[in-house]
């Protein structure tokens, strides 16, 4: 079900952030809602790594705060919403089957 929702708010974000910001769409948005839009990323991120870590019987699992650290890093580092849904997807399932 997790991994479910986590593609699907992958995919949600990725299509908002083409269609808004991509220049051959002929949408204009005024410059202040065109800089809010780049720290969507990083707000999905966090928010998605918070549920995923207290819904397991209210116990921390170390492999969800790693996998949610290098997602956040990954959110700072890279810039593209794709790379950084790829790249936090494959640590999540890395942590989660090695700890």
């Amino acid at each position: 079900m997790s991994w479910i929702l986590i593609l699907s708010m992958a995919v949600i974000v990725f299509l908002n952030r083409f269609i808004l910001l991509e220049p051959k769409v002929k949408l204009k948005l005024p410059n202040y809602i065109v800089r809010m839009l780049n720290y969507a990323a990083p707000c999905l991120f966090t928010a998605m790594c918070v549920q995923v870590i207290w819904v397991q019987d209210s116990k921390v699992v170390p492999a969800y705060i790693y996998g949610m650290l290098f997602c956040l890093l990954f959110s700072l580092i890279l810039r593209y919403t794709l790379v950084n849904v790829c790249c936090s997807l494959m640590m999540f399932y890395c942590f989660i089957n090695i700890i």
